[in-house]
């Protein structure tokens, strides 16, 4: 004979009971009652819950980091750091971070992933990462013209 496994659950949050029905014989109409009390309050997050909390920290990181980030990379390049790096290497810098960035955003935005599978990760962690290195480009594309020029001819002593 075969099992239908399923089951309803009502949670009654104000009573800190759940009422569980379980429907075991597919041809019987009566099923299982049984109540389970709880004292404690449920942690679990409702999905919309979640996806409410991972939007706004995306719109944290994009709106707070990747400015953070462009500031950080400018600021250096003003300051003349890393010393081996010269407008040249700002431009490959702000060329290469800028492509790839926007392919990672692109992508995970093409990809329209299930919340519930794995691929959302997949989805997310290249949006993330692709928010990261829009901040470097930005700071890149900062340093092109925060760069100070070297002089040619070194500054004799006083």
């Amino acid at each position: 004979m075969p099992v239908d496994a399923s089951y309803v659950s009502t949670p009654d949050l104000s009573a800190n009971r759940t009422r569980v029905r379980l429907a075991r014989f597919p041809g019987v109409e009566s099923g299982l009652d049984a109540d389970v009390f709880v004292n404690y309050a449920s942690a679990i997050v409702d999905l919309q819950t979640r996806i409410q909390i991972v939007d706004g920290l995306l719109l944290l990181a994009l709106f707070v980091g990747v400015p953070a980030i462009a500031v950080g990379i400018g600021y250096a390049a003003w300051k003349g750091r890393p010393r081996n790096f010269d407008r040249e290497s700002y431009v490959l810098g702000f060329v290469a971070c800028l492509l790839v960035s926007v392919s990672l955003l692109v992508y995970a935005q093409c990809m329209q992933a299930d919340v519930r599978t794995w691929q959302y990760l997949l989805q997310l962690g290249c949006f993330v990462v692709g928010l990261l290195l829009f901040g470097i480009a930005g700071g890149c594309g900062i340093g092109i013209f925060a760069r100070r020029f070297r002089s040619l001819t070194p500054k004799p002593p006083e």
